[in-house]
């Protein structure tokens, strides 16, 4: 039997790895949860979650507010300036999107 209250699922959903150069994720960002190997990204398509790992390229994101419809591609393999090889995804959030300046807008320092 059911309350008739309005629910929200706060965990699962189908895991999505990026391992082609041109995978794609759109949806609604949701924000991240803690994972076994660190935090999760979550993205929710078409009403089903889908979660990925945040690595650094993808920090970014942490700027983003949840709700917000976003679309992330994976570019390629990239070098870095010390010569240390990395997933490298561009990152497009809707025209009009609130973007804080910092990744941690709330910090005291």
């Amino acid at each position: 039997m059911t309350s008739g209250k309005r629910w929200k699922q706060l965990s699962g959903g189908t895991f999505f790895k990026f391992e082609t150069e041109g995978d794609c994720l759109e949806g609604v960002w949701q924000g991240t949860q803690d994972g076994k190997f660190g935090d999760n990204g979550i993205v929710e398509v078409k009403g089903d979650r889908k979660l990925f790992t945040m690595n650094t390229a993808l920090k970014d994101l942490m700027r983003v507010a949840p709700g917000t419809d976003v679309q992330i591609t994976y570019v390629g393999k990239k070098l870095s300036k010390a010569g240390n090889e990395f997933k490298a995804f561009q990152i497009l959030v809707e025209d009009g999107a609130m973007v804080t300046d910092r990744e941690d807008e709330d910090a005291p320092f």
